[in-house]
């Protein structure tokens, strides 16, 4: 059997800081293009996060924890950025960030608040 890729509550939020302080560094943005009009998002800074689950060491973590699950809301539930947020859900920062990021709005404050609230998960 393969070793998780996130076996710990505290791997989840340290790379889930990695991935949303690259997106504040950004301006909220979850990629941009470099002087070659290449496609840079943050997996092509940090290789980990090409595995996870939407990019996030806690998705990661809650689908190998509950991988019986049938759907995304089932096992997003005992994620603690879910509890505090919705995370997923409509008017939770993720989806607000989500769409500012899609429909070229603002998204750096959508983006700072869900690093704020990763960095309050208690380990």
């Amino acid at each position: 059997m393969n070793k998780p890729i996130v076996d710990t509550i505290k791997e989840a939020v340290r790379l889930s800081i990695i991935k949303w302080e690259w997106v504040v560094k950004n301006k909220g943005k979850s990629y941009y293009y470099d002087k070659n009009n290449e496609l840079i998002e943050p997996e092509d800074e940090f290789p980990i996060l090409y595995e996870l689950n939407h990019e996030c060491g806690l998705c990661e973590f809650q689908l190998q924890q509950h991988s019986g699950f049938k759907t995304y809301s089932d096992y997003c539930k005992p994620c603690p950025l879910y509890k505090v947020n919705g995370c997923g859900k409509t008017g939770s920062d993720w989806s607000k960030w989500h769409k500012e990021d899609k429909d070229d709005g603002d998204p750096l404050p959508h983006a700072k608040e869900i690093l704020r609230k990763i960095k309050e998960i208690k380990i």
